[in-house]
């Protein structure tokens, strides 16, 4: 039987950090704050945000997806206009809640209308997030998380290009997640980005097969392949340039995930 193979759907995801937030500077910002747990960003975040929408706006990018907190889609929400994408919030993006006495709690549509209608206008209102609601949550169950939605993500949006905004703590296990390395060093520079190429291949008898990113890995049979194409990039004059990379990375994934608890 002849197996021919068809060209693979290129996936490409944009995993970026919120800027700088208010409450690092203005330690008194949360005494008046409506949501004193869910920071703004402070004005050289959204100076951040700005920087980092212009170097993604030519990157062809058709889908954003954001954690359910004001900095998050405030970061998002530049870019957001600038192509005329609507955010879609995702509980999968959430901060780490970890097993603090008062966890942050995601914001709702409706608060955020009433809040900063501005944003609500970036939003998109008929969006159900993937991820459940969940509870605190240990290290381990939030790479999980990450892991469980980044795969689901790529798997719902596989041949687009797509800008993730989270956190510094999943942002990390986002990476990893997709990857399937638990151990990758990533770097979260405020509006630092990581950009992940996957690659799912397929042929006309529904047989999987993927070239290997590892060269010392075996062949072994498998639907997609990620390519950790740049770790952490940051703006320069609208341009996204690599900070402090020591080199490009190359990450295969054809072999079953390895846990990404830490």
């Amino acid at each position: 039987l002849k197996m021919t193979t068809s060209p693979p759907k290129i996936t490409t995801i944009y995993i970026a950090r919120h800027g700088i937030r208010e409450d690092w500077g203005n330690h008194d910002w949360k005494r008046t704050a409506p949501r004193p747990l869910d920071p703004l960003l402070a004005p050289e975040g959204e100076a951040q945000a700005e920087e980092l929408a212009l170097g993604l706006k030519d990157k062809g990018i058709d889908t954003i997806l954001a954690s359910p907190m004001t900095r998050t889609i405030q970061t998002a929400s530049k870019l957001s206009r600038m192509i005329n994408v609507p955010i879609k919030p995702e509980l999968g993006l959430l901060e780490w809640l970890g097993p603090k006495k008062d966890p942050p709690v995601p914001l709702t549509l409706d608060e955020l209308r009433a809040l900063f209608p501005d944003l609500a206008a970036c939003v998109a209102a008929d969006y159900t997030s993937m991820m459940p609601p969940f509870p605190r949550e240990s290290d381990a169950m939030m790479f999980s998380r990450c892991e469980t939605s980044i795969k689901d993500i790529a798997s719902r949006y596989e041949g687009h290009t797509i800008l993730l905004v989270s956190h510094a703590a999943p942002v990390i296990g986002l990476v990893r997640g997709l990857v399937g390395q638990a151990k990758l060093e990533v770097r979260t520079g405020t509006c630092s980005v990581t950009k992940i190429v996957t690659a799912t291949h397929s042929n006309d008898n529904d047989s999987l097969s993927s070239s290997l990113s590892s060269p010392s890995s075996n062949p072994v049979p498998s639907s997609t392949s990620s390519t950790l194409v740049q770790q952490e990039l940051t703006v320069q004059d609208s341009h996204l340039v690599p900070a402090g990379l020591s080199s490009v990375q190359s990450v295969d994934t054809s072999t079953s995930p390895t846990s990404s608890s830490t």
